[in-house]
């Protein structure tokens, strides 16, 4: 049997808990292979990270996710995509002229809610399925995956957190705000992955979804520095 592997290509340079995010996806992948055995093809999982200018080529059942500090960096229009990207999340899957990108915005300091994202979104790039499907599938498959009930207020911020939300529940995006801004802290064992995560994506790890490799070739016309990649749309 064979080892899967999942490829990373960092956009621009920036720090990132590259080894944080590999030993949760280790976790929750191997899981995904040990519960179902997916048509027992893969029997391990394994990382690369690509950085550099070339394009990035990999088997037609194995996934790219682009790894970058800003939505403002998105590689949306170079993927040519022309209507405008949504504007918040952690992530998103595109598709076009049957090439699948993931993106997965990294300006947050908690390697455990990256990878949940990461989880996410190669779970829409393997389905296939939209918003509307997956984010009915619960657990990490849903529009806002983490919940407050695995975090605790990190050391120092307690004063911070109580004046501005006492015994409030922050959800949503507040929540991923102050998560990724270190006011809350995920705590140990709190990922939210179900069964039925790990289920949908052991069905989906063989199907064929061809990658877009070409994401850190520079282009022309756009810049990954620019501060509106996006050229104004």
């Amino acid at each position: 049997m064979a080892v899967y592997t999942i490829h990373f290509a960092k956009v621009g340079e920036f720090g990132l808990d590259q080894a944080g995010i590999e030993s949760e996806l280790q976790d929750w992948f191997g899981e995904v292979i040990r519960l179902y055995r997916p048509r027992g093809v893969y029997n391990s999982v394994a990382f690369s990270w690509h950085t550099g200018e070339a394009e990035i080529v990999v088997p037609d059942r194995e996934i790219i996710v682009y790894m970058m500090n800003s939505r403002r960096r998105s590689l949306w229009r170079r993927f040519g995509l022309e209507s405008t990207p949504p504007e918040d999340g952690a992530g998103i899957t595109m598709v076009n002229n049957g090439l699948s990108c993931c993106e997965v915005y990294c300006g947050c300091r908690s390697s455990r809610f990256i990878s949940e994202t990461v989880f996410h979104e190669v779970l829409h790039n393997k389905t296939g399925w939209e918003d509307s499907r997956l984010h009915r599938r619960g657990g990490v498959a849903s529009e806002d995956s983490t919940s407050i009930t695995g975090a605790e207020v990190a050391v120092g911020q307690e004063d911070y957190y109580n004046s501005n939300y006492g015994t409030t529940r922050p959800t949503g995006a507040t929540f991923r705000r102050l998560l990724c801004r270190g006011v809350l802290t995920e705590t140990v064992g709190s990922s939210i992955l179900t069964r039925r995560n790990y289920r949908d994506m052991a069905l989906h790890l063989t199907d064929r979804r061809p990658q877009w490799g070409r994401g850190l070739i520079p282009s022309p016309t756009i810049s990954l520095d620019s501060v509106d990649p996006l050229e104004g749309l």
